[in-house]
């Protein structure tokens, strides 16, 4: 028997649409490590193009995508960053 490990990275993650207060993410299911995938979790920067990434919101969407509908200005930059998590951990 071969040991769990953590889960690959989402892959193909990408913009689906937006509007002026929410956005919409895709993503497809990456290799689950030989465990479950739990949950994805989303960090995102907060609009200050800090490289600074904090938790965003945690998801078991089947369907590989999330609607992020708070805290967006219209006109900011931001930039998200998706992790898969099974009960070993945390993709890198």
């Amino acid at each position: 028997m071969i040991a769990a490990r953590v889960p690959d990275p989402p892959t193909e993650f990408s913009l689906t649409t937006s509007t002026s207060s929410t956005i919409e993410f895709s993503w497809n299911l990456p290799y689950s490590g030989g465990s479950p995938i739990t949950f994805f979790k989303i960090y995102w920067d907060a609009g200050d193009r800090s490289d600074t990434y904090s938790e965003y919101a945690f998801t078991n969407n089947p369907d590989t995508n999330f609607i992020v509908d708070s805290g967006l200005i219209q006109g900011e930059f931001y930039a998200f960053k998706l992790v898969t998590i099974n009960a070993v951990g945390d993709s890198v």
